[in-house]
């Protein structure tokens, strides 16, 4: 699936606006719902209540 410039999020622990959401299920890696990637400073986020929290670092 392509990304599309609507798909893109801001990231909230740096700022950097190219950041994608995807949707997980059945992952034991990942909170379940959806997540928030960040290429810039490596962070997952997940989304609470309509608040993206900081879940883990990726390497």
């Amino acid at each position: 699936m392509k990304v599309r410039k609507d798909m893109r999020q801001k990231c909230p622990k740096c700022g950097y606006e190219k950041c994608i959401t995807k949707a997980v299920v059945d992952n034991p890696r990942y909170p379940s719902g959806v997540i928030l990637r960040c290429k810039q400073c490596k962070s997952i986020f997940s989304l609470d209540n309509g608040e993206w929290v900081f879940f883990k670092e990726w390497y």
